[in-house]
């Protein structure tokens, strides 16, 4: 993974809700690599790793770590209905809105 490529401190500033974190399945990668570009890892391995020391660090404080399935057609509509940057945070954001509405 280059250095351009996000890390465990890459999130730009904070992220809404630290342990929300979002899943993203193989199959659906490609789409967000298409949409996030360089904000990403460059494989579904790497993100896989990246998740997982997500999960450690943030789990850490003993705050349970709640994983949410996020869609790259609903991000993209997401960030056409926002007009927010694709950014990794922004699909935190995203992720954690999804945790919202699927709370109510």
């Amino acid at each position: 993974m280059s250095s351009e490529k996000p890390s465990i401190s890459g999130l730009e500033g904070s992220v809404a809700f630290p342990t929300i974190l979002p899943v993203i399945a193989l199959n659906n990668y490609d789409p967000f690599r298409r949409i996030l570009r360089s904000h990403i890892a460059d494989t579904y391995d790497e993100w896989l790793d990246l998740f997982a020391q997500w999960e450690q660090e943030w789990g850490r404080n003993g705050a349970p770590i709640r994983r949410v399935n996020v869609n790259a057609r609903d991000f993209e509509r997401h960030l056409a209905t926002t007009g927010h940057a694709p950014t990794l945070n922004e699909l935190f954001v995203f992720a954690a809105g999804l945790a919202d509405k699927n709370r109510n």
